[in-house]
This record gives C-alpha cells, sequence and structure tokens, in this order.
C-alpha cells in the first residue's frame, strides 16, 4: 500500500505537468478556430427607460441612440449581426424623484461571450417632472361678422371645460 502511495507522489507532478499543458493547447486551439475581433456593433440601439414611476414625466429629449464597440470571438459576431434584439441599452430609473438626475446606461446582450469595450454616451441626463392635471374653463370668442348676405347664429358650446394634463411647469403655463 505505502509503495502504491509513493508510486503516485512521483507521478503526481508529471500528471499536473499534463493537465495543465492540455489546457493550454486547447486555448490556443479554441482561439485560433474563433478568434477574438473586437468591432463598432453595427446596428443603432435605441434606449430603453424602465422603472418610471407613474407620477413622473421624462421632460427632456434623450439620446436617439447608443453606439457600442464589442469584443467577441467571430461566431458570436456572426450571431449579434444576424439577431438585431440580441442587444439592448437601458436606463433605470427605479426610485428616482422629480428633479434632473445623470443616470448611467446598461448595456444587456443575450450571446455570451461578449465584452463591452466603449459606451458612447455611457451615461444619461434625464429630467423628470410630477404629472399634473388642471380643469381649465373654455370661453368662446367670436372675431368679425359674417360677410354680406349672410347671417350667422350665437355659437353654443357643447362643453364648457376642459381637462390638461402633462409636466406641471407646463401646465401651470396654461
Amino acid at each position: 500500500m505505502m509503495g502504491l502511495l509513493r508510486r503516485i507522489g512521483k507521478l503526481f507532478p508529471t500528471f499536473i505537468t499534463a493537465l495543465v499543458l492540455a489546457a493550454v493547447v486547447w486555448i490556443i486551439a479554441v482561439t485560433a478556430s474563433d478568434p477574438t475581433e473586437e468591432r463598432t456593433y453595427p446596428f443603432s440601439i435605441t434606449m430603453e427607460v424602465v422603472g418610471q414611476a407613474s407620477g413622473l414625466l421624462i421632460t427632456n429629449d434623450l439620446p436617439a441612440s447608443i453606439s457600442l464597440q464589442l469584443s467577441a470571438p467571430q461566431s458570436v459576431w456572426n450571431t449579434l449581426n444576424n439577431q438585431q434584439a440580441s442587444v439592448r441599452a437601458i436606463a433605470d430609473i427605479s426610485g428616482l424623484d422629480a428633479g434632473t438626475h445623470v443616470v448611467e446606461i446598461q448595456i444587456q446582450i443575450s450571446v455570451n461571450p461578449v465584452k463591452v469595450i466603449n459606451l458612447n454616451p455611457n451615461t444619461v441626463s434625464i429630467t423628470l417632472e410630477n404629472l399634473a392635471s388642471r380643469s381649465v374653463p373654455i370661453s368662446l370668442v367670436t372675431i368679425g361678422e359674417p360677410a354680406v348676405g349672410y347671417t350667422a347664429d350665437e355659437p353654443v358650446l357643447d362643453i364648457d371645460e376642459v381637462t390638461i394634463s402633462g409636466p406641471a411647469s407646463q401646465v401651470n403655463l396654461v
């Protein structure tokens, strides 16, 4: 029994060396057959805003698109080029109150392995305002007289009040 353990002890460094060499050869073979490439993602990505509270509105313009530079194996690039919906840009505004906030853009990619090298822009400024509603009376004003030979009846409104809603700063201007 002791002889067997000594023999295994002598062969253990050889076994570890063989295992490490096998892993290195495997990594080199995989990398050579499917090399990693660094490219700009060819499609424009529209940013999605998630977590917006129901009583708040976004009042500023957001970037029309996000550009990405990715690093991925060639086989993954083929998948990314064929499945445009596999990349999403998300701005999470959960828990934010009214005001201006700088939010980091998060990238979600459904295929792996992919590494984000560069993201432009990587943050976005979002202005949130409270949603307001207000009833405003409608008043009818007639200007001028009908042309000669025509008569006009007295105008009548079907409704005398309208409800407007939107960002509080704009509703207060009405």
